[in-house]
Parts: C-alpha cells; sequence; structure tokens
C-alpha cells in the first residue's frame, strides 16, 4: 500500500492533496470535541483545573499522532496506549464522565488487523469496566445516568471498530482505483504514440526508401558515367517522391484532426450549460451526409456555440439541425444582444467573429451561411414556432447531403 500511495501521488497529486486537505479538516473537528469533556473540569480548584487541562492537551496530541500515522503501526499503538493511559488516569482523578475520551483510542485501533483490534479493544474495555468497580467499591457515587453513558458506549465503539475499518479499506480502494486510472490514461497514450508511429511508418518507409534508392542511384550514376540527363531524371523522381510524402503526411494529420459532429454537439449542450444559458437541441436523428459535411458543421456548430457563449450575452439558445429534400440545414439561434456591436457587417459575413470562418467552410461545400439579427418571424426552413424566443441572434448554415447519419459514424468507428 505504502507503493501504491507513492505511486499516486506522483501520477495523481491532486486527488492525493484533496484526502489529506479532507483529514486535516476531520482531525480539527474531533479534536474540537475535546471540549465537551474539558467541561466536567469546571468548578475545581484552579491547580486541579491546571492538570486536568495539561493532560487534555497531552491526550490531544497523542490523538493527533495516531490520527496522522496511518502507515506507521507502533506510532498508532503507542499513541492508544499513551490516550487509554490518560483515559483511566482522568476517571480515577477527576471524574467517570471522562469515560466519553474512549472513543478516541477506540477510533486508532480500529486500523489494526481485526484480531488485534478486538483483542485491544476488550482489554480497554475490561480495564475501563474494572477502574468503574473499583471507583464503586471506595463508596463514590456514579455520575447520573451513567449507565446509560456507559451502554452506548459499549456499543457504539464496537460498531466504531467495524465501520471504521470498512471506511479505511473503501479509502484504499479509491486510491488504487486512482492509481488503476492513471495507469490505464498512460498505457492508452503509450498505445496511442505506438499507433501513430507505426502509421507514420506504413506512410513514409516506402517513400523515404524510394527516395534514399533514387538518391543512390543518381550519385552512382554521376560518379561513374557523368550522364546529366539521367541524373536529371532521378532528382525529379526524387522530387515527386518527396512531394507525395508530404502530401501524405499532410493527409495523414488532417485525418487525426477531424472533429466529430456528435461529440461537438453534446461539447455544445456541455458548454452552454457550464455557461449558464438554456439551451434546446433538435434534430440530430434521422440526417443523411458525407462526411465532410458533418466535420463541416461540426466547426460551424463549434464556432457559434463559442461566439454564443463569449459575447452574445444571451440567456436562451437553441440549435436546430433539419434535413429538407438534398439540403442539410443548421440553425443556431440566442437571444442576446443581437449584431448591435456588428454596425459595419458587410454581406460577405466579414467583420463578425468567427461567422466569416463559418461562411468559408461552408461556401467550400457549396453551401450557404445566413445571419440574422434582432427578428421574431419564422426562418426557412425552421417550424414556425421555432425557437420559441426573440432572436438576438440566429446562424443558419447549410449544405448537400449525402449518406450516413451522425450515429451511424459513431457505430462505425
Amino acid at each position: 500500500m505504502r507503493q501504491g500511495r507513492i505511486t499516486l501521488q506522483l501520477a495523481g497529486g491532486g486527488i492525493t492533496r484533496v484526502w489529506r486537505n479532507g483529514n486535516n479538516r476531520m482531525l480539527l473537528f474531533f479534536l474540537a470535541q475535546l471540549l465537551y469533556p474539558a467541561s466536567y473540569l469546571i468548578g475545581l480548584p484552579i491547580r486541579r483545573v491546571g492538570l486536568g487541562l495539561f493532560m487534555m492537551l497531552i491526550f490531544g496530541i497523542a490523538y493527533a499522532c495516531t490520527f496522522r500515522a496511518e502507515e506507521r503501526p507502533r506510532v498508532r499503538l503507542l499513541g492508544c496506549f499513551i490516550m487509554v493511559a490518560l483515559l483511566w488516569t482522568m476517571m480515577a482523578t477527576f471524574s467517570l464522565n471522562f469515560i466519553y475520551l474512549a472513543y478516541y483510542p477506540v477510533a486508532g485501533l480500529a486500523t489494526f488487523p481485526l484480531r488485534k483490534s478486538l483483542l485491544l479493544y476488550v482489554a480497554c474495555l475490561t480495564g475501563t469496566i474494572v477502574l468503574i468497580a473499583l471507583d464503586m467499591s471506595l463508596g463514590q457515587p456514579l455520575p447520573a445516568h451513567f449507565a446509560y453513558a456507559l451502554a452506548g458506549l459499549v456499543f457504539i465503539t464496537s460498531t466504531m471498530i467495524f465501520m471504521l475499518r470498512w471506511h479505511h479499506q473503501v479509502r484504499a480502494m479509491n486510491e488504487q482505483l486512482a492509481v488503476a486510472h492513471e495507469e490505464i490514461a498512460r498505457l492508452s497514450k503509450q498505445a496511442e504514440r505506438a499507433r501513430i508511429s507505426r502509421d507514420l511508418h506504413d506512410v513514409m518507409g516506402h517513400q523515404l526508401s524510394l527516395i534514399s534508392l533514387k538518391a543512390q542511384v543518381a550519385a552512382r550514376v554521376l560518379r561513374k558515367t557523368g550522364d546529366a540527363d539521367r541524373v536529371l531524371m532521378e532528382i525529379e523522381l526524387i522530387e515527386r517522391s518527396a512531394r507525395e510524402s508530404l502530401g501524405k503526411v499532410r493527409d495523414y494529420v488532417a485525418n487525426m484532426r477531424q472533429p466529430d459532429f456528435f461529440e461537438e454537439w453534446q461539447s455544445a449542450r456541455t458548454l452552454l450549460d457550464a455557461a449558464g444559458i438554456v439551451v434546446t437541441m433538435e434534430g440530430v436523428h434521422g440526417i443523411k451526409a458525407d462526411a465532410e459535411v458533418w466535420q463541416t458543421f461540426a466547426m460551424c456548430l463549434r464556432e457559434a456555440v463559442t461566439n454564443v457563449v463569449r459575447h452574445s450575452q444571451a440567456s436562451r439558445c437553441a440549435i436546430f439541425l433539419r434535413q429538407t429534400g438534398g439540403v442539410v440545414w443548421m440553425a443556431i439561434a440566442d437571444d442576446g444582444r443581437g449584431l448591435v456591436q456588428y454596425r459595419d457587417l458587410r454581406p460577405d459575413g466579414t467583420g463578425c467573429n468567427g461567422i466569416a470562418g463559418i461562411k468559408a467552410r461552408v461556401e467550400r461545400l457549396a453551401g450557404t451561411c445566413h445571419v440574422f439579427s434582432h427578428t421574431g418571424g419564422p426562418i426557412h426552413p425552421f417550424p414556425s414556432t421555432w425557437p420559441g424566443f426573440q432572436i438576438g441572434c440566429c446562424v443558419v448554415v447549410s449544405a448537400p447531403t449525402s449518406e450516413r447519419t451522425p450515429h451511424e459514424r459513431k457505430a462505425m468507428l
């Protein structure tokens, strides 16, 4: 377990800090509870009060050391012995009411192996009962309702051992799970690096080998025959192969960066919710389009939603995806301040944050981009009741359709 805790601190220090801070607050809470048994010193002579407070101080220090010594059983055992000794001393010297302090050493005993915990608990309980019996034999009266307090103490402390053991086991399992999650994440990154390495080797290995071979041929021809035409031809082949390699690398990187519309759809909902904007989203099911359309719409959705969050000052947003005939339409509307800040908006869409980029993307697909501001009427081709609020700004993009829904594409991955 020690190794697991060290790994957790290295790989997931944030989790460790949370637990450590929680433990510190719990320790302060239980130390504050010592004020209640300390109240039994009220009314005693000043010297006895000073002695009692000093013993309570030592008791609190012993409990704090026991509480923090999770990985040092000898320190925990010594702290429990000190607390039990002070418990019995204060019961014999001041009042049997100090029996309430018994909860603290019992809590320390709960972390030992079960058999050892039960033996130490029985020994502590037996010694406490013997001390009470001796006090009674000397003719000392029991405090009021002491029998109920003793019965409750026996029941609660015996239950505490099992509850605290369960708590420590759950905590240990959480630590192990956190370490396992970090290890899984590390292995996933390692596997992804290995996949990229294999892909790059497949993409570039053949072409680079061809370039190397052609360079050797050109050098050999130049040394042996000096045939400039042959050398020039080999150099042209090298140049063509290099360009092909560069194109393949660019295609590979572009494929790695392709956005997924379904993920962007969920991310848009999460972002708007986090910004406190009430969002309604409709129409993602049953739409058919090719991969390029979905990738473009994913980027448009990301840009439009980002503008809503950053600039619109809206409280509501509606996103609608619809297919009419051979065209897929997507509209993002909000009830914000609209395009007042863009008075110089030109017909080509430039001058608006992100709108020029959205327009350029959809036009590459032979699509369209329209922007509406402060309108209460219906927007073609969406229902007349949509979006259900006064529009501050609405961005509508369209593109020709083909096949495959977002869910079908997701299932194919």
